[in-house]
């Protein structure tokens, strides 16, 4: 198992009640039964070896209220707290450009951003404003986005990509057209920060993909790279699966209800939950 200086802090700020009819593709013709299904709302923070690295920016308060979001805190009041300060201007990893995963870029105005390079032609084209293409997205979030592409502020990726040694990011597609994975090296082992290739956990078990995607084909091969990660002995953070946080016993102090630490530092002060 590889190990690296990093770890993960998962951070959860918002939460919602669906129905598994509604948040599964073709669910009728799964077989599966239906049922009231949870969902957590999470980004991520990179953390180690001098750096700090954040991993999508949330949805926007008032847009996750609009959307009928519960939200447990406001990214932007959360971001201090755990280290990330505007004017150090992080490098921030974008997985993709739906509104929960984009919406405090402009908290951001001087980081640079790591996109796939198939992300940002998709946003930039007509496609994106029809059907649920559009209502996934903010189209003044969306326009930070393109615009700090012409700022000089992203770097577009059109493959695997190193940000940083232990830290890389793989483009998966499918959810979106440039949907990003993180592959992170952590200090208890390999970390793959699926974001929304894989929404819940059992979708790589069922094969029954998420009810929003741009393209079933490549959703299933990217199921399969990582069934093929998780089959090495990597730990896989899906996007959205409620209670991740409960599987894991170190948090951030002070947000200990809404952070857990993967792959913690013991040179890191740590809020231990009982056990």
């Amino acid at each position: 198992m590889s190990t690296g200086p990093y770890d993960v802090v998962v951070v959860k700020y918002g939460s919602r009640l669906s129905r598994r009819s509604e948040v599964f593709h073709n669910h009728a013709h799964s077989g599966l039964p239906d049922a009231e299904i949870a969902m957590d709302y999470y980004f991520w923070v990179i953390r180690g070896a001098g750096r700090v690295i954040l991993v999508d920016t949330g949805f926007a308060a008032s847009v996750g209220e609009r959307r009928g979001r519960t939200v447990h805190a406001d990214p932007r009041d959360l971001f201090p707290a755990l280290g990330i300060e505007a004017a150090d201007a992080p490098t921030i990893i974008v997985t993709h450009a739906h509104y929960d995963h984009i919406g405090n870029l402009a908290a951001f105005p001087q980081s640079p951003l790591i996109v796939a390079r198939a992300e940002l032609d998709f946003w930039r084209g007509p496609l994106s404003r029809r059907g649920e293409f559009g209502a996934l997205t903010e189209p003044t979030e969306v326009a930070l986005l393109l615009a700090a592409e012409d700022e000089g502020r992203v770097t577009a990726v059109d493959a695997a990509y190193d940000v940083a040694p232990g830290i890389r990011v793989i483009v998966a597609g499918g959810h979106t057209p440039g949907q990003l994975m993180v592959e992170v090296q952590t200090r208890t082992g390999t970390v793959l920060l699926a974001s929304d290739v894989v929404h819940y956990d059992e979708e790589l078990d069922t094969d029954v993909p998420f009810a929003f995607l741009s393209d079933l084909p490549e959703l299933y091969r990217a199921f399969d790279v990582v069934r093929a990660a998780r089959a090495a002995g990597t730990t896989i953070l899906a996007g959205h699966e409620p209670g991740i946080l409960n599987r894991y016993a170190d948090r951030v102090p002070g947000l200990g209800d809404l952070t857990a630490i993967v792959g913690a530092s013991p040179d890191i002060a740590l809020e231990r939950t009982s056990s």
